[in-house]
Order: structure tokens, then sequence, then C-alpha cells
């Protein structure tokens, strides 16, 4: 799954919410045919089903800067596992966070996720597009990984309870970032902050 980003669509008088020439007048063109994209509005593509995994894209040339602390309660509420960033303006690199619940870090877990959620795992694996970037001088609590070099994602579901993340470098496409996250539909069902009704029927 891809996102379409600014290098990919903005231009003058398309609708992108940056009237600049980031696409070099593809448009989205390129992006829209080149790639496959589960869903009806490939022209605008923002969301998809493939297999068992729902996909949520923001396109970030239409509405930025975005509302950190909205998106945390939504990703909440909805017990969203992984949020994918495919850029940003401070790296271009591959980085991963700990589960953490607006700005909280809720567990030091690094490789094996299992059971309720408790937070979500962010993850920055911006290879393309612009050049890298260094990161920035600050050591983070909540940061696990760091990358200074060219990847993509994977992402494998082996059913609907098991997924599977890697990150591999462009250069040698070996694997340099892995964990996977097992859960139940019991744990989908559990109650977390944010997730559930404030009332309930006994009220």
């Amino acid at each position: 799954m891809i996102g379409s980003g600014n290098h990919e669509r903005d231009w003058p008088g398309i609708g992108s919410f940056y009237q600049n020439m980031d696409s070099g007048g593809e448009c989205g063109l390129l992006a829209k045919n080149m790639f496959y994209v589960p869903t009806e509005n490939r022209a605008n593509f923002w969301y998809g089903s493939y297999s068992s995994v729902g996909f949520y894209v923001e396109e970030g040339s239409f509405e930025e800067p975005m509302g950190r602390e909205d998106l945390g309660k939504l990703w909440q509420k909805y017990k969203v596992d992984i949020a994918l960033y495919g850029s940003s303006t401070i790296m271009k690199d591959h980085a991963r966070s700990t589960r953490y619940d607006l700005n909280i870090c809720t567990s030091q877990e690094k490789h094996n996720y299992i059971g309720p959620l408790k937070g979500t795992i962010h993850v920055i694996a911006g290879g393309g597009g612009a050049s890298l970037h260094e990161f920035a001088p600050i050591n983070t609590t909540w940061s696990i990984y760091k990358d200074y070099d060219n990847g993509f994602v994977k992402l494998t579901a082996f059913d609907h309870s098991h997924l599977l993340f890697e990150y591999k470098k462009s250069r040698d496409g070996k694997v340099y970032d892995s964990f996977t996250i097992y859960r139940d539909y019991r744990d989908i069902l559990t109650c977390t902050v944010d997730s559930c009704p404030e009332v309930t029927l006994a009220q």
C-alpha cells in the first residue's frame, strides 16, 4: 500500500493543499498507474482493505499540519496498532518508537507485542523522495530503532491475529528492523483508555 504525497501530486490548480510544483507536472498519474491500490477511488486513494488488514492513508499535501492530539484520540478509540509515516520534514530515514498513547510511553517491549492494545507504534519509513537527513541529536526514551539509509517496509498478515513488520534496506533487501504483533479477537474487544463508550446499557 502506498500513499500519494507532495512529490507525486502537488501542482498548481489540481486541488492539492500546497499550490507548488513538487510533482514536476505528474499530478499523481504515475503513482496512481504504477502501483496497485485496492480501492475504487484511484485518483485520491485514502482507504483500502486488503486481506484481513484495513489501511487508512492521509495524503499530507491536502491538509497539513495534522492534528496530532486528535489523531491520538482516534488511534486509541479504534485501537490502531501501527501508524506509518512515509516522509518527514525532520528525517527521510527509518525510525521506530515504543508503543505510546498521547505522548506517554506505555510499553518497553521491542519485538513481540502480544495482548490488548497498549498504545500505537509509530514508524517513519521515508526512504524515497528527497535526500537523507541526519537525525536530530536528541536522545528520546521512546525511540527504539533509527537507520540513516534508504529502505522500505514490508507488512505480512499471517491471519486475523498475527502481523509481521519488517524494515529492509533498498541496497541489499535484508531485514534490519522487525517486530510482530499478535492480538486475539478478545484483545480487540477489551476496553482500554478511551476505546469504549462512556455509558453502558446497564446505566
